[in-house]
């Protein structure tokens, strides 16, 4: 399969295993980012309110060389929303790099030889 014919979750899943890869090797740390609000169970059936991210968050945060890299994926067709665009702004500000990765090769361009 091309990288054009991935869809956003295929993309996903292919560097997140990429990136675990590298994370075992001791060359970087990354954090999958979830936006929004979800709810767990507890006793007695009471539901609790977890905190995600903003919205706008991109996917993931990968540290390396003690750098910020804030990625946000997207499948080929897709579009970064205003939020998303915040978010960069916001980031980029504060010193932070950011991305949109369509295709493997993009993460690997990005973080280089490791």
């Amino acid at each position: 399969m091309k990288g054009r014919e991935l869809t956003e979750a295929q993309l996903k899943r292919q560097i997140e295993d990429y990136l675990d890869i590298l994370q075992n090797q001791c060359k970087i740390v990354w954090l999958r980012l979830n936006a929004g609000d979800n709810f767990r169970p507890g006793k007695e059936g009471k539901l609790y309110r977890v905190k995600g991210c903003p919205k706008g968050t991109s996917d993931l945060c990968i540290i390396k060389d003690g750098k910020a890299i804030f990625v946000e994926l997207k499948s080929y067709k897709g579009k970064v929303t205003p939020e998303q665009y915040s978010f960069a702004e916001r980031v980029q500000a504060c010193g932070a790099q950011w991305y949109v990765v369509k295709l493997f090769q993009e993460l690997e361009d990005i973080l280089g030889v490791l």
